[in-house]
C-alpha cells in the first residue's frame, strides 16, 4: 500500500471519541440496493443500534432501493432506515441518488448484500474524514480469506479505485500556469470536487468484498451531478 496515502484500521478509532469529533457534522451512511432483502434489514438494524442508538455516530441511515422487486424497501424502513426510490438504472445511478438525497456533511457508502456486516466498517472509513480535516476520500480494502494478504478487493477497487488513488496521490508536473495555484481533483464518480487527500482502511473479511467508501463534501461545489 506504499504510496497511496495513510492506511488506517478501525481499532485505530475509538467510538466516542469520534462522535466527540464530529463538532456538529452530520454522517449519512448511504445503501444502495436491489432486491437485498435477505440482508439489508441485518445491516440497517446492526448499524443502528451500535451507531445510532449506542452512540451517536450516524445520524441518517439511507437506503436507495434501486426499482427492487421483493420487500427491499419495506425491509429497510422498518428496520430504521430512510428509503428513496431509484428507477432501476444500475448501482451508478443509485450512488447519485444517494448523494442528491443524503442529508450528511460525511458520506458512507457500504454494500446491502453483506451477510456478515459489522458496524466497525463505517467506523473504520468514517475515522480518518473526523481524524484528519485534510482527508476528503477514503476506500476501505481488507484481507482475502484465501491467503490472508490485503489484496484488496473486487471490481471496483482494483479497476477504479487503486488507480485513481494511487494517481492523485503522485505529484502532478506543473507549469507555469498553476505553480500558483492548487489543484483540485474529483476522488471519485461519487465524491465531491476536493484539494484534500486520499486515504485507506483496512478491515478484516471473511466472504465477499465490501466496496466502501466514505468522502467529505465540498464547499467548493454548489450542484451535485445527476
Amino acid at each position: 500500500m506504499r504510496g497511496v496515502g495513510p492506511t488506517f484500521h478501525h481499532r485505530d478509532f475509538d467510538v466516542a471519541a469520534l462522535v466527540e469529533a464530529k463538532a456538529g457534522r452530520r454522517i449519512s451512511l448511504c445503501l444502495p440496493a436491489r432486491d437485498e432483502e435477505p440482508t439489508v434489514g441485518p445491516i440497517v438494524e446492526r448499524v443502528r443500534k451500535r451507531l445510532v442508538d449506542r452512540h451517536p455516530l450516524v445520524d441518517e441511515i439511507l437506503v436507495v432501493d434501486d426499482a427492487s422487486t421483493d420487500a427491499t424497501a419495506r425491509t429497510a424502513a422498518d428496520a430504521g432506515a430512510r428509503v428513496v426510490r431509484g428507477e432501476g438504472r444500475g448501482k451508478g445511478e443509485a450512488l447519485w441518488t444517494a448523494v442528491a438525497n443524503a442529508g450528511g456533511d460525511l458520506l458512507a457508502f457500504c454494500d446491502a448484500d453483506v451477510r456478515d456486516f459489522n458496524p466497525r466498517f463505517v467506523v473504520g472509513l468514517v475515522g480518518p474524514l473526523l481524524h484528519d480535516a485534510g482527508l476528503a476520500f477514503v476506500k476501505a480494502f481488507y484481507e482475502r480469506p484465501t491467503d490472508g494478504g490485503p489484496r484488496g478487493g473486487g471490481r471496483v477497487t482494483e479497476l477504479m479505485a487503486r488507480p485513481l488513488i494511487a494517481a492523485l496521490s503522485r505529484p502532478a508536473p506543473c507549469s507555469s500556469r498553476c505553480r500558483s495555484s492548487r489543484a483540485t481533483a474529483s476522488t471519485s464518480a461519487c465524491s465531491s470536487t476536493s484539494a484534500g487527500r486520499t486515504a485507506l482502511t483496512r478491515s478484516r473479511r471473511s466472504t465477499s468484498a465490501c466496496a466502501s467508501t466514505a468522502t467529505a463534501r465540498s464547499t467548493t461545489s454548489a450542484r451535485w451531478p445527476r
